[in-house]
């Protein structure tokens, strides 16, 4: 398993560079020592991502990671965790992001089947 930990993104706050989000990523059967964007690895590897789940959750932003992305202790955010399988169900990769609340926002699409 490769971890790789990222700041993601990059926003300009009140004319400074700060970092959108605070990610790491668990790449699972690849064999190699690099941690490798999602897609990157899937490529590198033969494999394909068929799926991915994804959870969605409400938090507070702990100091020290406020500190890092310029936010405010203890503001909301939202922790997004996603695992990335292939056809055969395999897990991947597994993610997770903490955004603060001004710099994410989740547009979900739903299309309905015609009825019969």
């Amino acid at each position: 398993m490769v971890v790789g930990h990222a700041a993601g993104g990059v926003d300009h706050l009140e004319g400074h560079l700060t970092a959108k989000c605070r990610g790491q990523a668990h790449h699972h059967g690849f064999g190699n020592d690099q941690a490798l964007g999602h897609v990157e690895a899937a490529v590198n590897f033969g494999r394909a991502i068929a799926v991915v789940d994804q959870q969605v959750r409400a938090v507070l932003l702990p100091v020290e990671l406020a500190r890092e992305l310029k936010a405010e202790a203890g503001s909301p955010g939202l922790k997004i965790l996603r695992h990335y399988r292939d056809d055969d169900g395999q897990l991947m990769a597994v993610s997770e992001t903490v955004h603060p609340d001004d710099r994410f926002t989740l547009v979900p699409q739903i299309h309905r089947d015609k009825a019969i």
